[in-house]
């Protein structure tokens, strides 16, 4: 009954019925959808920029304050030697200062907390106890430790970096200290200050008591966000982003990462008004340009919507899996044939390249030994795992330097390191393109030869070792390697099993007079 009406109404009234209502239907849901698929590229574009940005400025903080302790560790080393002398303890300060820009000052404290040399030598008085809040973590953990953002009575932020000091019977000494001015044109410094990416966006850092020691805006320094949900999640560790109202109301796209060792917060964001500006002047033009051609055109836009919508769709579907393998693909297929189209197309295939390349460099330094460049353990657990995974039989040989310690304690670790670094390069460059060179431990190495059999591996060892042996190092002169070898699946035992079989292998090679390959 109720259809009744339409079967007096002629087909071409119910076309034209039909074809006005969807024409004005899918007017008004293409400048929606538009406006919708846009404001979600661009958003979800800021917010992933923001997120890679605020991990890599993290990441290069970490890799600093770990190269500093490093540097801290070969004072503290001297220091040990020359406890008594404070002519000797003064020069090694200064080195320590002098090295580079990573410093400000350094000092010596004992296990009472007594300031023993300072450099420069205004930087504390000899002989009276130092700030509790840079000595007590140190003393009383006995570790290397990195203060809080200390504000000095000469103004800015100061942060002190420690390092225990043991004599030769393992007797706490005291620690070595560097301090850093975050205000001033340092190492440090530099990193968290110099790193705006445009007029609108800016980075920030914050400490594990919601507290914001560096600000863009010098008036915020100091201040507090306890109730800063973007300050909460980087300082619960691990990275991301989201849509945050900051403590000035204003709605922010954030990213943060945090700094393991330090427990700090960064975070880089941008308003969500700013980034979506040039949205609202291209949705106003389209509107205009629309209202000339609005009758003639209902017709021909009711054949062109699908076409619009459709590169406008792709495109969205696409931005959802940026990180996803093969997504420039995907987009580069998308027909994308008029302006706006082309300009998200390319502001996507832009986007995806530059994650592309963040996530290569995130990946490079989190699966490469910094030293050698060889796949490090966290790399080589998870090669390991997946030819697991796939039951693909592999052998393995192990490989340690004989005499290492006597090389370092000779020649000094800077030695050392380069004879780490001419041992991988040779075995680098015996691998084939299928194999897998690993730095697992300080001299501790392993090859991986997938879909090998034991034998051949034999082989291979047996060339490595007689390389390794007839290469005169500069310096150092010829060292020499063991190596234990062994294969799996075999005797039903785990990946696991197979590795500490290798490396019982490779002891039994050293008991047996070094220099040596043993296998089963």
């Amino acid at each position: 009954m109720q259809w009744t009406v339409f079967r007096k109404v002629s087909l071409r009234t119910l076309i034209l019925i039909f074809a006005l209502f969807v024409t004005i239907i899918t007017l008004l849901n293409c400048f929606y959808s538009a406006r919708q698929v846009q404001e979600s590229v661009l958003i979800t574009n800021a917010l992933s920029k923001n997120k890679a940005y605020a991990e890599r400025i993290a990441s290069t903080i970490e890799l600093y304050f770990r190269v500093s302790m490093e540097q801290l560790a070969y004072s503290a080393n001297f220091v040990e030697h020359k406890i008594n002398n404070s002519e000797a303890l003064l020069q090694e300060l200064e080195r320590l200062q002098q090295q580079d820009s990573g410093f400000d000052g350094a000092m010596f404290v004992n296990a009472s907390g007594t300031v023993v040399a300072t450099y420069p030598q205004n930087l504390s008085q000899n002989g009276t106890r130092l700030n509790p809040a840079i000595a007590e973590p140190a003393l009383e953990t006995e570790t290397q430790t990195i203060s809080h953002a200390l504000v000095p009575e000469s103004g800015g932020r100061i942060v002190y970096l420690t390092y225990p000091v043991y004599s030769s019977s393992n007797v706490y000494l005291g620690f070595v200290s560097g301090l850093i001015h975050l205000n001033k044109q340092n190492v440090l410094g530099s990193l968290i200050s110099n790193h705006f990416q445009n007029d609108r966006s800016y980075v920030y850092l914050v400490d594990q008591d919601d507290m914001l020691f560096y600000h863009p805006d010098p008036t915020r320094s100091g201040t507090k966000e306890p109730n800063n949900k973007v300050v909460q999640a980087a300082e619960s560790g691990g990275s991301g982003s989201m849509e945050v109202v900051n403590s000035r109301g204003v709605m922010m796209l954030a990213g943060y990462s945090s700094v393991p060792s330090s427990a700090w917060g960064v975070i880089a964001q941008e308003p969500k008004a700013s980034t979506l500006a040039p949205l609202d002047t291209l949705m106003n033009k389209m509107i205009l340009g629309t209202l000339p051609l609005s009758i003639p055109g209902l017709c021909i836009l009711l054949w062109l919507s699908g076409m619009i919508s459709a590169p406008l769709r792709r495109l969205a579907d696409g931005a959802a899996t940026l990180d996803a393998e093969g997504a420039a693909s995907t987009v580069m297929k998308v027909n994308a044939w008029y302006e706006e189209a082309i300009h998200i197309k390319g502001g996507l295939l832009k986007g995806i390249d530059l994650i592309n390349q963040k996530m290569k460099g995130l990946s490079d330094q989190a699966n490469r030994d910094h030293l050698t460049g060889l796949l490090n353990r966290r790399a080589t657990d998870i090669l390991l795992e997946g030819l697991e995974k796939d039951g693909r039989s592999f052998a393995i040989i192990s490989v340690d330097i004989d005499h290492f310690k006597r090389v370092n304690d000779t020649f000094g670790h800077d030695v050392g390191d380069y004879v780490l670094q001419c041992l991988a390069r040779i075995m680098a460059d015996s691998c084939r393109d299928t194999d897998y060179a690993c730095r697992v431990g300080g001299e501790e190495f392993y090859l991986i030869l997938p879909d090998t059999p034991v034998q051949a591996t034999i082989d291979i060892s047996e060339r490595i070792r007689g390389v390794v042996e007839q290469t005169t190092i500069e310096g150092v002169g010829n060292i020499t390697i063991s190596c234990g070898v062994t294969g799996w699946p075999g005797e039903d035992r785990s990946v696991k099993a197979a590795l500490k079989k290798a490396d019982e292998l490779m002891y039994q090679a050293k008991r047996n007079g070094r220099n040596r390959t043993e296998w089963e």
